[in-house]
């Protein structure tokens, strides 16, 4: 768990079908995580917008 309650969390998932993201933000703000938001156009609008993309290994 992430200690700080106020830290923005973004949520999301693979395209619009899914709705993993909607659940889990609703989970995370009923937790206490009050900045905890869901990225509702997913990762294949983000990647087909070029948006910048990291990766943690």
């Amino acid at each position: 768990m992430l200690p700080d309650k106020d830290a923005l969390i973004v949520v999301y998932c693979a395209s619009t079908e899914c709705q993993n993201s909607r659940i889990a933000t609703n989970t995370l703000q009923q937790m206490g995580y009050i900045n905890a938001h869901e990225y509702v156009e997913g990762k294949r609008h983000w990647l087909e917008a070029s948006f910048p993309v990291e990766s943690v290994e």
